[in-house]
């Protein structure tokens, strides 16, 4: 008896539940609907962005930005672009960001490699 009386209190709970959460009563106190207020939030979102007019941020690249000798090394300085395209894919702004990548090369003084005895 008691385990009927408890699924059938379940079963009214979980009715209760779904009929609150029932799209027409997704309604606030002063009867605006809050669905509606949501979809219009990010149609106006979404037309102060095409207003604005920003361009897409598409990629970055490394751009060799220095090269230099170093203690028997030559060191190449990377720098990170941040590149914006338009709609049809043209670059319009190329912006440097704070991010740098350093590549070292060994320098073989000693002697000069021969291109001519590669294939012997």
């Amino acid at each position: 008896m008691k385990t009927g009386l408890a699924m059938l209190a379940l079963l009214g709970l979980i009715i209760l539940v779904g009929f609150l959460d029932s799209p027409a009563n997704w309604e606030d106190h002063e009867g605006v609907n809050l669905m509606n207020d949501l979809a219009q939030d990010e149609k106006e979102a979404s037309t102060q962005f095409e207003e604005e007019n920003i361009p897409a941020f598409s990629s970055v690249e490394m751009v060799l930005e220095d090269t230099t000798e170093d203690d028997g090394y030559i060191v190449e300085v990377y720098r990170e672009y941040e590149i914006y395209t338009d709609e049809h894919g043209t670059i319009t702004k190329r912006e440097p960001t704070d991010n740098y990548d350093y590549l070292r090369y060994k320098i073989d003084g000693e002697h000069e490699h021969d291109h001519e005895h590669d294939h012997e």
